[in-house]
């Protein structure tokens, strides 16, 4: 299954956790095992990465720059938010192939691909949003609108890192550079969809037209 079947990328047709373990042909415990293994090592190792990073380096860091940290942490709360969000919304967004996405069929399958590597939040908050109303809509919009916020709080952290007029520790400044490239490059994705569908079209496209073979004659079977 691919992204276009947990909404994320404009898609239409979602599916329910056992729809999306029958399109992978996997079982319940395989399913449960797979997702919890996403959320895990995918999702949930960025935050708890700079949170660990974070209260190692926050007695050296200066007051300016433990504000930077703190908004930054935040974001990283949100995203850990939106995945538990996405749990009891459209817990299928786990199960999504990333090969199959990339070998679909779809228009911007290979911008929904690279958003599902370089920007997960936002693959996340998607998949809420497409897939559910009330008061778990409103709460994913705001995370949303926040992550806009937030990522160029973090792109203003990780530019401020890098001054040596405030040196900050390697791995906080890896912190930084994660949710750097999740915020531009969201953008840059949006932004570049056309260019992205050329270069699918030209690398990600199985060629399904197979050339006929000529008819033989009876002359030549004999």
């Amino acid at each position: 299954m691919d992204t276009k079947d947990v909404g994320c990328g404009g898609g239409e047709k979602l599916l329910s956790w056992k729809q999306a373990l029958a399109k992978a042909g996997l079982s319940q415990s395989q399913g449960v095992a797979i997702a919890g293994t996403k959320v895990l090592l995918w999702h949930w190792l960025q935050p708890a990465y700079y949170y660990v990073a974070l209260n190692i380096y926050w007695g050296d860091l200066r007051p300016g720059s433990r504000s930077v940290g703190w908004w930054v942490g935040v974001r990283e709360g949100l995203y850990v938010l939106v995945t538990v969000l996405g749990l009891f919304a459209n817990p299928a967004y786990l199960l999504v192939d990333l090969r199959a996405t990339v070998w679909g069929t779809d228009d911007g399958r290979l911008r929904d691909a690279l958003i599902y590597i370089f920007c997960p939040e936002k693959f996340v908050a998607n998949c809420v949003l497409n897939a559910t109303d009330g008061a778990l809509k409103v709460t994913a919009t705001v995370c949303v609108a926040a992550f806009v916020l937030l990522d160029a709080v973090a792109v203003l952290a990780f530019f401020a890192a890098l001054l040596p007029a405030e040196p900050f520790p390697p791995p906080l400044l890896v912190g930084y550079a994660v949710t750097t490239i999740a915020g531009v490059g969201f953008f840059a994705l949006t932004c570049n969809n056309n260019k992205l569908k050329a270069c699918q079209e030209r690398f990600f496209t199985v060629k399904s037209e197979v050339p006929e073979r000529p008819a033989t004659t009876e002359k030549e079977l004999v």
